[in-house]
Parts: C-alpha cells; structure tokens; sequence
C-alpha cells in the first residue's frame, strides 16, 4: 500500500492549436507549422484541461486525426 498520495495533472495545451505560429504549434489539421510531414495528435494540441478525463478526447482526436491523414495526407 502506498505511503502517501501524488497529484498528478493531465498534460495538456503544450502544442496548442491555431493559426498564428507565434502563439500555437499546430494548425486546424494538427500540421505542425513550418514543417512537413509531422501532425501532432494528442492531448498536447488541446487548450485547455477538460472536464472530463482526457481520455475520451484523445480518442476523438485520434479519430479526427486519422481521418484527416486519410483525406488529406
């Protein structure tokens, strides 16, 4: 049993969504902006921590990010 208990928080909004490259890493297509060929598709791309656990939406986003290398390469 443990001694003691550790928080611990969802790492989240490190690699933010937008279209500015000076404030965000990743673009609507979670395309990392000034590079080719890498999208990140994770919990890092969303803003802010959710109410809910995140792993809902990191399975959303997996979806989404599947289906837009899927239309759009």
């Amino acid at each position: 049993m443990a001694e003691g208990h550790y928080a611990f928080y969802h790492g989240v909004g490190t690699c933010r969504i937008g279209d500015d490259p000076a404030t965000s890493v990743v673009d609507a297509d979670m395309r990392v902006h000034g590079l080719d060929g890498l999208r990140i598709i994770d919990a890092s791309v969303v803003p802010t921590v959710p109410r809910a656990k995140t792993h809902l939406l990191v399975t959303a986003l997996a979806e989404l990010g599947a289906e837009l290398v899927a239309a759009r390469g």
